[in-house]
């Protein structure tokens, strides 16, 4: 599931994230990777969300105090 909407301030990317990762979606279109990793980082310092690591450089990102399976 992904946004069509260009996201080009960091409050729009970061609830462009924020409500793919509510709906369950997995993709994002229109943003580019700097972004969303400066997002998440963003995100997860104000514990809005978890990183949580899968295997060496994979993380699977949460909505924080959600453990998505």
């Amino acid at each position: 599931m992904g946004t069509q909407a260009q996201c080009t301030t960091s409050g729009s990317v970061d609830r462009t994230i924020l409500l793919t990762l509510k709906r369950g979606g997995t993709s994002i279109a229109g943003i580019g990777w700097a972004q969303v990793l400066l997002s998440v980082d963003r995100l997860s310092r104000r514990a809005r969300v978890s990183r949580n690591p899968v295997k060496p450089c994979e993380y699977r990102i949460s909505i924080a105090g959600l453990l998505r399976r």
